[in-house]
């Protein structure tokens, strides 16, 4: 390297000790990366991860089902007529709760519209008349001014 080389740039000097331990961090580092890194093995290993976690939430899930009707975990057709009744009976009550809270929503609005209709203005609206703008324009500050220069 040259002196024009380091021009414009922070160059630091590192002492013997500190040296050897900067080579022996990158070192490690270079182990640890040695085999590289392929894309492609991390999408599958990312993949299992996730075929894992859905097949845990499955198993999960039909457990609480064996356990909402008290019977054992059904098999074939009748576990997949059995989900489609509880299935049913969940958008059913999702249903009447979308209702019930929609009724509470148009109350409180209704009840507060009758609480701002009796707190409103008198029953005779004042009507406010400004005299008409006159046709010249406001005088201008002269540049000199005290209060134009601050």
């Amino acid at each position: 390297l040259s002196h024009g080389d380091l021009v414009g740039q922070t160059v630091y000097m590192t002492r013997g000790n500190q040296r050897d331990i900067d080579r022996a961090r990158a070192a490690a580092r270079a182990k640890a990366h040695a085999g590289g890194s392929s894309t492609l093995k991390d999408a599958e290993d990312h993949a299992n991860k996730l075929r894992a976690k859905q097949a845990a939430a499955e198993e999960r899930r039909e457990a609480e089902r064996a356990a909402a009707a008290g019977d054992q975990p059904a098999t074939g057709q009748s576990r997949r007529a059995g989900g489609e009744a509880a299935d049913a009976d969940k958008r059913e009550a999702l249903r009447v709760a979308r209702e019930a809270a929609e009724a509470d929503l148009i109350r409180e609005q209704e009840e507060a519209r009758a609480r701002s209709g009796a707190a409103a203005a008198p029953a005779t609206a004042r009507v406010l008349t400004l005299p008409p703008a006159s046709k010249a324009a406001p005088p201008r500050p002269q540049a000199g001014s005290g209060a134009a220069a601050l």
